[in-house]
């Protein structure tokens, strides 16, 4: 019998998860055990301008190396995004260091059900750590957290968001027009469910929920294509709500690491949330390709709604964190108004308009690139490099952690296992 470690972020996932592959006959013979990461297991020290990675939560630190210590193999299933790329590098240091005679494998499945998972290993892409994913999520992060101790509140994406309310203030009423609704991603998504009457928290919340049930695809996607085998589902899905003749085929295609959003189950099931019956009438509305009017047509906005429109036309923030900035801006508008408080016009005229413009794309593209330097990144910002002095970043502080779980190692050899991520960066 072969002891197998199921790795995933969130606990809620791993009974969905680990039935989901002990009933694939690619894994007969393997006794399943989950161990969750609970989000990322290393992140960069609250110290100012300190680049030294250490552990979020040493005890969650310490039960996941225990669970993973006996296994023979070790399957890293986070998230199949950039950020779960990270947290699976991680994952795969650390369970290199303790458990250096475990197979460690890699997994990512937009949905936990069998046509997906059919697919993924039949996809050898899908089944190898992807570096360049990672050192973006490490430099995003590193970048990011220079910004804010540089210059402050509100940051760099609360501070886009603040410039772009301010520039050209969002909608006050909903659109009463007729669309053409493509495959949905997590932000539209999200917009449809506040014209039923939920905040953009609570249909996050619902569709976190959800993946963590199996009972959704992967929610923090902006994809607006299907995987062959989402499409097929979908195509199910509108033909049992009466429309004919639709393969679903125009719908397919690569959307980098996010694909579309869709609901693993074809009518509605027991202990089910709301969201996911408006994801069904979005996506036969997209296999359709009937346009659509959508409810509260003409009604007014709530303040969320109208910064996640404001989210939706400038791209800013990730799908993972669209929920968070939005809860951190309620309250930074007039109420009944369209433009700032004092107060947030104030943090907004701290910040440089270069940091905060329209041209976060570019910035995002920047912060990915491993050739360009932290001071050339300020640089371009229009803002003075940071001042101290800045430590490179390193294993250092992650192998010391570990090491003091694992007398007989020395230090030094516990941060040359974990380098072989190759994930360091230049400042």
């Amino acid at each position: 019998m072969t002891k197998a470690v199921l790795v995933v972020e969130s606990p809620h996932m791993i009974k969905t998860a680990t039935d989901a592959l002990s009933g694939h006959p690619a894994f007969d013979g393997w006794q399943w055990k989950g161990a969750a990461t609970f989000g990322h297991l290393m992140d960069l020290r609250k110290e100012p301008f300190d680049l030294e990675w250490s552990p979020v939560n040493p005890a969650i630190l310490e039960g996941f190396v225990e669970r993973i210590a006996e296994a023979d193999q070790i399957v890293v299933a986070t998230d199949p995004d950039d950020e779960g790329e990270r947290i699976a590098f991680q994952v795969r240091s650390i369970a290199q260091m303790v458990n250096p005679e475990a197979r460690v494998n890699r997994i990512r499945t937009h949905a936990w059900v069998p046509d997906v998972l059919n697919e993924v290993l039949g996809n050898p892409s899908k089944l190898v750590f992807h570096p360049e994913a990672a050192f973006s999520a490490e430099r995003r992060r590193a970048f990011d957290r220079m910004v804010g101790m540089v210059f402050g509140a509100p940051g760099r994406i609360k501070g886009a968001f603040l410039r772009a309310w301010q520039e050209q203030p969002p909608p006050t009423h909903y659109s009463d027009e007729r669309v053409i609704v493509r495959p949905p991603g997590c932000a539209s998504l999200l917009m449809q469910a506040t014209r039923h009457g939920l905040s953009v928290k609570e249909a996050y919340d619902q569709l976190c929920d959800a993946w963590a049930k199996g009972q959704v695809s992967y929610p923090r996607t902006d994809g607006t294509l299907y995987d062959p085998s989402l499409a097929a589902l979908a195509v199910r899905i509108a033909q049992q709500r009466g429309i004919r003749n639709a393969t679903g085929q125009d719908l397919i295609g690569e959307n980098g690491s996010h694909t579309a959003l869709v609901p693993t189950r074809v009518r509605a099931g027991r202990n089910e949330s709301g969201i996911l019956e408006i994801l069904r009438d979005l996506t036969a509305s997209a296999v359709s390709g009937k346009p659509i009017r959508p409810p509260s047509s003409g009604q007014a906005m709530p303040e969320d709604a109208r910064w996640l429109s404001v989210a939706q036309r400038q791209q800013l923030g990730r799908p993972s964190t669209l929920s968070s900035h939005i809860q951190s801006l309620s309250g930074e508008t007039l109420p009944g108004q369209q433009g700032l408080t004092p107060a947030a016009s104030e943090k907004l005229n701290r910040t440089p308009e270069g940091l905060t413009g329209s041209h976060q794309a570019e910035i995002e593209q920047a912060m990915s690139n491993p050739g360009i330097r932290l001071s050339d990144f300020f640089e371009r910002l229009g803002a003075k490099p940071a001042p101290g002095e800045l430590k490179s970043s390193s294993w250092q502080a992650a192998a010391q952690s570990v090491s003091e779980m694992m007398p007989g190692i020395s230090r030094t050899e516990m941060a040359q296992r974990l380098k072989r991520s190759d994930l360091n960066f230049t400042v």
